[in-house]
């Protein structure tokens, strides 16, 4: 029995040992190269560890792939070419030889004053190369104002007095009061494909298709009431509706862990919508008449560009800020401060008033992945 029962044993313990697999020792998981983590959006690719130990890339759809870019802008513009004076005021005493103070203006006198402004861009990475985005800039109108009056001011006696006096240049006719109004607004949409052509650890470059919209509108008022003379109102106001496709490219270079430099480079190419709008009290002129009063509209050829260029700093891994310089230069526009022809001081005509127009200045820049 003895015999027979260690036997049984024996079988049970063979059978046993045969039924389990053979141990197989796991090969470490191999490094994971950056250079073959896919761009996701974001600026790095975040790497987890799977419940078995293997270290790999987050997918695409976890990772940030929306991103907001906020240009806060302060930016200044050109005058336009139109330099004769209209209203020229000075001011003279019988104590000063001569004129002590005067003050001249000018059509394309405006404000050097910088004006506040915001473009933003609001896109999404659809694929680890391709992103669509959307975007808005408005520009706080550059506004110019003035008042010009004649008056004598009496001093304790006669001879400290001062005497200002407003002359209308175009016919040299003495005013008694003029008022100058000017203003200029800037505003437009984007909607554009990028495609990043270029990445690797330290730079990054993308190709930027779309189309582009730009308004300006200025106005330009006038306002004079001649020495015995009936006062006389007019207004010229001018609009470029800019419209076209648009090219450009940006790019970023590290240039050390957490500062990078950065260049914005785009050209809008299409065609304007020039109109131009002058109204004015009837029967009465001041740079104008009744017959060329009245709406006109063209079409022309259209185009500016949009560059800029900073120094970017990463606050996180999502979240990075920069400063730098960036313009706005339009080619071929249409001014209301530069549609007269005073060449002919006595006989002052319209003309086609077209000019280059450049806004320049600041930027500063927030851009968030989320």
């Amino acid at each position: 029995m003895r015999k027979i029962f260690a036997g049984f044993m024996l079988i049970a313990t063979t059978v046993s040992a045969a039924g389990e697999p053979p141990a197989v020792a796991v090969p470490p998981s191999a490094p994971v190269s950056m250079d073959a983590v896919p761009y996701t959006g974001a600026h790095t690719a975040d790497l987890i560890t799977t419940p078995d130990g293997v270290v790999q890339p987050v997918a695409f759809c976890e990772t940030p792939n929306r991103y907001i870019d906020m240009r806060f802008l302060a930016l200044k513009t050109t005058s336009a070419g139109q330099k004769e004076p209209l209203i020229l005021k000075t001011t003279t005493s019988p104590q000063a030889v001569g004129e002590f103070n005067r003050d001249v203006y000018r059509t394309g006198v405006v404000n050097t004053t910088d004006s506040p402004g915001i473009h933003l861009l609001v896109g999404q990475w659809t694929a680890p190369d391709t992103a669509y985005e959307f975007g808005a800039t408005y520009i706080d109108p550059f506004f110019y104002k003035r008042v010009f009056l004649a008056e004598t001011i009496q001093g304790g006696t006669f001879s400290g007095s001062t005497t200002t006096r407003v002359t209308f240049i175009p016919t040299s006719a003495p005013l008694d009061f003029a008022y100058v109004y000017y203003k200029v607004y800037h505003w437009g949409l984007e909607s554009n494909m990028r495609r990043r052509v270029v990445q690797d650890s330290c730079r990054w470059l993308d190709a930027i298709l779309g189309l582009r919209y730009h308004q300006i509108h200025e106005r330009y008022n006038i306002d004079v009431t001649p020495v015995r003379a009936v006062g006389a109102k007019e207004s010229y106001h001018t609009g470029n509706d800019i419209f076209g496709v648009q090219f450009g490219v940006e790019g970023d270079r590290q240039l050390c862990e957490f500062v990078s430099i950065r260049g914005v480079a785009k050209y809008i190419l299409g065609f304007n919508s020039q109109w131009q709008s002058l109204r004015g009290t009837p029967g009465l002129g001041i740079l104008t008449t009744d017959a060329t009063r009245g709406y006109d509209q063209d079409f022309r050829f259209g185009n500016f560009g949009d560059l800029s260029i900073a120094i970017v700093g990463k606050l996180t891994p999502n979240i990075e800020t920069s400063f730098g310089v960036t313009s706005l230069i339009f080619g071929g526009v249409k001014r209301a401060a530069n549609i007269f022809d005073v060449q002919n001081l006595q006989d002052p005509s319209l003309k086609d008033g077209q000019d280059w127009l450049i806004l320049y200045g600041f930027q500063w820049t927030v851009k968030i992945d989320f």
